[in-house]
């Protein structure tokens, strides 16, 4: 169903829009994220962005439209990784530097990058090895570990390569 979202937005937005350099920037970071969901071929559809401040940690989102299904491709996982680079690389395109707002994006990047090498093995280096922490397999967490190892060199690559 369509919600209307307008008495939220009415709230927040005499409150919390900034400048027109930061309604700017973040009108390219969720562009970003928008035309990288749209070209990439796994990523899940784009169901609405905004650029009107909702609360106070996000000046902007993009909705997508998962799909309800229990298993993930290694491309479909990829993508979803492209997709939410995608705003810091259009900030970074477009804007000409970049700013703090992928922070949410890069944690989450970060995390999913993990979990797609450590715990799903679906890294080049590392295929069908999974690093989950043993003494407590309910930790949904991959362990990290202080020495380089090929993980943490396929991990750092990722996000560039995306």
């Amino acid at each position: 169903f369509l919600f209307n979202d307008t008495a939220t937005t009415e709230i927040y937005t005499r409150s919390l829009v900034g400048s027109v350099r930061c309604v700017q920037e973040t009108a390219f970071h969720e562009a970003g994220h928008t035309i990288a969901g749209w070209f990439l071929p796994n990523a899940n559809p784009i169901l609405k962005v905004s650029i009107i401040p909702r609360s106070q940690g996000a000046l902007g989102f993009t909705a997508t439209q998962p799909e309800e299904i229990e298993l993930y491709t290694k491309e479909q996982l990829y993508d979803l990784m492209c997709t939410m680079y995608g705003g810091r690389a259009a900030e970074e395109l477009y804007a000409g530097s970049i700013t703090t707002g992928a922070r949410d994006d890069l944690s989450r990047i970060t995390e999913l990058a993990m979990h797609y090498c450590g715990t799903f093995g679906m890294c080049g280096d590392m295929k069908n090895i999974a690093i989950v922490d043993t003494k407590n397999p309910m930790n949904n967490t991959c362990l990290l570990y202080t020495s380089p190892s090929p993980r943490d060199a396929t991990l750092s690559r990722m996000p560039s390569s995306a």
